[in-house]
């Protein structure tokens, strides 16, 4: 017990470190809780920082801010066409986020069917979108 509580205060420690180096550390981290949790469930604590530092590694080093993300006062004076596509790509995000959360929970009573539909919709949804928005947003 005194080395998971050990290894515990150790990943908030390398969490408050990242956290202090990096300006984009809750999106990166986002793309890897998954993985955090498969480690420590998986893994020993003594290897749950060197094991989480890795995967953190493996991350680009800058992620891009995406449309949906820019200014509200950017986004007003959008055409309505580009709302609509800043729109839709934050839906699908939001949809691949569920999907990714769903299958990193390993419930094998859980196939993921409903997000994996949502996401096909939300996708299709943004597709038209864009189409629509293409040569009118910069």
């Amino acid at each position: 017990m005194a080395e998971r509580e050990s290894a515990l205060i150790a990943v908030q420690e390398l969490g408050q470190r990242l956290r202090a180096s990096d300006q984009q550390f809750d999106r990166k981290f986002a793309l890897i809780e998954g993985r955090v949790k498969e480690i420590q469930n998986t893994l020993p604590p003594a290897q749950w920082v060197g094991a989480i530092s890795a995967a953190w590694a493996g991350l680009p080093a800058y992620l891009p801010t995406p449309v949906f993300a820019l200014a509200s006062s950017q986004r007003l004076s959008a055409p309505a066409e580009c709302q609509e596509a800043a729109d839709k790509a934050r839906q699908l995000a939001d949809a691949a986020n569920n999907l990714a959360k769903c299958a990193s929970w390993g419930d094998l009573g859980d196939d993921c069917a409903r997000q994996a539909r949502d996401v096909r919709s939300a996708a299709d949804d943004y597709e038209d979108a864009v189409s629509s928005a293409s040569g009118i947003c910069s």
